[in-house]
């Protein structure tokens, strides 16, 4: 085998490829064996940068080589389409993304590794949200395994996903046949299909009039309001303030509920539960405590950061809490009795921002080091890194349907970020407007919209489509966080000028 050859091999290609097949191939492999991916597994990582190396080498010397095959010129009709042609029986496929974790999937599957492949569906489903396949597969193993919810709310999903291409495919005007613009997902034991270049659902839904009212203003705090938690009924805000004191307030009514008063320090952070069980609280004095939310009755102190705790989320099937501190830890702890499951330390500098995604797989951390990162939640495993951001990271959040998220820092400007920008480590735009820090972003549950609070003192509100559609002014002092209620008709925010106001659409 010439040198030439064994380097088209190396990236999984026939000899004679074009130069945009190359550095496809180059650069779907370089992202799927980056070392980055392996931190949590030495073998595994030492086998990535091996392998990454070869592929540099191959695409080295493939990149600029001049007598690779040209295909004859074809009548109109008969031109090539630039997607490859799909495979040939007997040669191998290089995956990569979502589909690689895909397949991954799959393989588990088939030696009975049921739960370890609901990770890899979970993680190509983030990587993918239109990726039918990856929900029907998952609903099928949720199945297995007797989680009948999960897997009726996957199943449900991935046909309202493939309705959805038929419908969008109809439009077109070529109703009956998928012809070379659908993509068929091997391995699955549905064989479903989707469309290869499929429109975010979310970017099609109407924007609705974005006239919020000042409805109240509750005030009790001595001293700045760093963080907000609305229960998922709607009926209960939370807050915390650095007076070092969380309070409680009925929702509809805005009348105080109670205090409590545990903390030592400021109180940075608060998580509540989606069954409204648990409240969970970070603080300046290094602790994070679990409490009842419905008696207000600790239940747990968890000590382990050396250093003031920053941000908190509770994963959704409330099983998991995850803490990011100034000591530049993330730590994942059990819920159920405060054990440290994993200690993740690959930010060189404080944490200031936790969220999770929607389906509770992949915690999105940043602060200091400038740099946004994604994990498995259950393992801890690095999963990306993305360095497009020149900011530290005050502030992040996903949308409800996992597709979207957004970052602000200090930099002024909120980033806004897809499913793409996991794989290309660019944000899908960047957005100016305020005239401060940018210390709190929550996007809309019900509508494609999301707001950002800043040191400006202002709100301002845009749409996933990158548009700028109002701004609120009513505060006096810088907006520190922000939460929608679950039916989206009220927007809460809580503010250094040591209040919280309950904003509704009029």
């Amino acid at each position: 085998m010439t040198n030439l050859n064994r380097y088209y091999e190396i990236l999984g290609l026939q000899p004679g490829a074009s130069q945009m097949e190359v550095k496809q191939a180059y650069r779907d492999l370089a992202k799927m064996w980056h070392p980055d991916r392996f931190v949590h597994d030495l073998r595994l990582k030492q086998e990535a940068e091996e392998k990454l190396k070869h592929i540099i080498e191959a695409y080295q010397h493939l990149k600029d080589l001049k007598d690779y095959q040209v295909p004859a010129a074809q009548p109109p009709d008969q031109e090539r389409s630039l997607v490859s042609p799909p495979p040939r029986p007997g040669i191998s496929v290089r995956l990569s993304g979502a589909e690689a974790f895909y397949q991954q999937g799959a393989e588990k599957v088939k030696a009975g590794h049921y739960r370890e492949a609901l990770d890899d569906f979970s993680t190509a489903i983030r990587l993918d949200p239109n990726y039918a396949a990856a929900y029907r597969y998952r609903g099928f193993v949720h199945s297995l395994l007797g989680f009948e919810l999960g897997a009726e709310s996957d199943l449900r999903k991935a046909k309202r996903l493939e309705l959805e291409r038929q419908v969008s495919f109809t439009a077109d005007g070529k109703p009956g046949s998928a012809g070379n613009n659908w993509r068929h997902r091997v391995g699955s034991p549905f064989s479903p299909q989707r469309p290869a270049h499929a429109a975010p659902a979310s970017s099609t839904q109407p924007v609705p009039p974005l006239n919020w009212k000042d409805v109240q203003t509750l005030s009790g705090h001595r001293d700045a309001v760093t963080a907000i938690a609305v229960s998922r009924d709607a009926k209960l805000v939370v807050s915390a303030s650095r007076d070092a004191t969380i309070q409680f307030w009925n929702l509809q009514t805005g009348n105080p509920l109670g205090t409590l008063s545990g903390h030592q320090a400021a109180v940075c952070a608060l998580a509540i539960s989606a069954d409204r069980q648990l409240l969970v609280s970070g603080s300046a004095d290094h602790t994070i405590k679990l409490w009842h939310l419905q008696t207000g009755r600790p239940v747990l102190t968890l000590r382990g950061h050396r250093d003031g705790v920053q941000s908190l989320a509770i994963s959704p099937d409330g099983q998991f809490l995850v803490s990011g501190g100034r000591d530049g830890l993330v730590r994942i702890w059990r819920c159920r009795n405060g054990e440290l499951l994993h200690v993740l330390d690959d930010h060189t500098a404080p944490v200031y921002a936790i969220a999770l995604s929607p389906d509770g797989q992949i915690i999105y951390s940043g602060g200091e080091s400038q740099t946004l990162r994604l994990h498995r939640l259950r393992t801890g495993e690095l999963l990306r890194s993305l360095p497009g951001t020149s900011a530290t990271l005050f502030t992040i959040a996903v949308s409800a349907d996992g597709r979207y998220f957004a970052t602000g820092g200090n930099d002024w400007q909120v980033r806004l970020w897809d499913d793409s920008s996991v794989v290309t480590g660019d944000p899908v735009a960047v957005l100016p407007g305020h005239r401060g820090n940018v210390r709190a972003i929550a996007f809309s549950p019900t509508h494609p919209t999301f707001a950002s609070g800043s040191d400006d003192h202002t709100i301002r509100f845009w749409t996933v489509n990158q548009e700028a559609v109002g701004i609120l002014t009513q505060h006096r002092d810088a907006v520190t966080s922000l939460a929608y209620s679950m039916d989206g008709k009220l927007l809460i925010s809580g503010s250094e000028d040591k209040t919280i106001k309950i904003w509704q659409q009029d």
